[in-house]
């Protein structure tokens, strides 16, 4: 910036921004006896000095050599502005007790090292979710997995009692993994024991990350015995497909017991949106006349917002059902899981994730894959479906999942002993 210009511009209104930063220069006249004098005052402003910084110069060339300096120096700090802050801050009362930045920073090492910090497994956990909550929205983590963390990382706190993350061995955590009981006395699947033993290591690595410990004393674990906790080698997945006969008994259970499930039921077992996708929708997010549902990014597994088209059959048996403008279901989503299960029961089906494995079954063999993974919400390079969902079903058997339609409505099937649902 040319000097001349600089001082016409601070001439005229008192003031001036040096070049494209917020640092103001500003005209200071005062009086004197004999005459008056000029003097140009720099005000830094906090967000780029850490703390306010004030300068006064008795030319404006002086002034300009003064920033230009000090903007070099800041443009090679690799401090943050709120340690440049506290810097600035504690540097006079250093100089004023005749301490050096060595003798500071032995001191601290030896009174507070972090060694010396001790956590136990409960106050771990606890601050862990205090940061996965305090994360902003869109990256916060989906409810159903937030309540996992919860619930393995309360079983953690409970069988490890007051044990500090300190204390934790190899050994010890094995043993705990390995031998943990699910309830009435049978040990914890596979699955369970790998999840478990994954948020132990979410722990105590998180542990590291406050300054608790310095490394990771699981990692220690036998090669042999880390190799047992990992479940066997996978078999070919046969996903849980269900049968016409098991489609008709939910919808007519869930028609009859739980009505206000209907429609999750529904654009589960039509449409493939995953249950804790549908257990979170709201009305709004049903248009009738575009013939789709929106499943937000807040509720999507995947975080990315996707647009499920209704098929024919989710549109006839939404007919059925009466959709809020507000939440779809009234209640919890653990209250959605107990009903579920309660389904299932009374259905006599123990297929307890096959609506969307069928969904994605009956569209496959009637659609393309490209409309399938667009309505399932899969990328395009995903092998899911080639793996899992390619020929598990027949094509006339598809047709008729496709073809079901309801025989009459829920409030027309108290006393009957007709199938509630049934193929046209």
């Amino acid at each position: 910036m040319e000097l001349d210009d600089l001082k016409s511009a601070i001439i005229k209104n008192r003031s001036a921004l040096y070049g494209d930063t917020a640092i103001r220069i500003r005209l200071i006249e005062f009086d004197t006896k004999k005459a008056t004098k000029c003097a140009y005052r720099v005000d830094v402003p906090t967000k780029l000095a850490g703390s306010r910084l004030r300068k006064q110069f008795p030319t404006l060339s002086d002034a300009v050599d003064w920033i230009e300096d000090w903007l070099q120096k800041r443009s090679t700090t690799k401090a943050k502005l709120s340690e440049a802050a506290d810097f600035n801050h504690c540097l006079p009362r250093l100089r004023e007790n005749k301490v050096t930045i060595g003798e500071l920073l032995d001191f601290y090492e030896e009174r507070f090292i972090a060694s010396d910090i001790r956590l136990r497994i409960s106050e771990i956990q606890s601050s862990l979710l205090s940061v996965l909550d305090g994360r902003p929205k869109e990256e916060q983590i989906a409810d159903h997995t937030r309540r996992k963390v919860v619930t393995m990382g309360k079983r953690i706190a409970e069988d490890f009692q007051d044990c500090y993350i300190d204390e934790l061995t190899a050994d010890r955590g094995y043993k705990w993994v390995t031998t943990a009981e699910a309830s009435k006395g049978k040990r914890w699947s596979q699955k369970t024991r790998l999840h478990h033993w994954a948020h132990l290591n979410r722990l105590v690595d998180f542990a590291i990350g406050e300054n608790a410990l310095k490394s990771n004393p699981l990692k220690e674990l036998p090669t042999e015995k880390k190799n047992s906790i990992k479940p066997k080698k996978k078999e070919p997945v046969t996903p849980e497909i269900l049968t016409l006969k098991e489609a008709k008994s939910i919808l007519a259970v869930t028609a009859k017991h739980y009505p206000k499930m209907l429609p999750c039921v529904i654009i589960s077992l039509f449409d493939g949106v995953r249950q804790h996708e549908a257990w979170q929708l709201k009305g709004s997010d049903f248009d009738f006349e575009d013939g789709t549902i929106t499943i937000d990014e807040k509720i999507a597994k995947t975080r990315s917002i996707r647009f499920v088209e209704l098929s024919e059959a989710s549109k006839a048996w939404l007919k059925t059902c009466q959709i809020p403008d507000g939440n779809l279901l009234p209640f919890s989503i653990k209250s959605a899981e107990g009903r579920w299960t309660t389904i299932l029961k009374k259905a006599g089906v123990q297929k307890h994730n096959a609506l969307r494995h069928t969904a994605a079954s009956v569209m496959l063999m009637l659609h393309d894959e490209t409309h399938t993974k667009e309505q399932l919400g899969h990328t395009e390079g995903s092998s899911v479906l080639f793996k899992h969902y390619r020929k598990a079903m027949k094509k006339k058997d598809a047709q008729e999942f496709a073809d079901l339609r309801p025989l009459k409505k829920a409030s027309e099937m108290e006393n009957t002993n007709i199938p509630f649902p049934t193929a046209v």
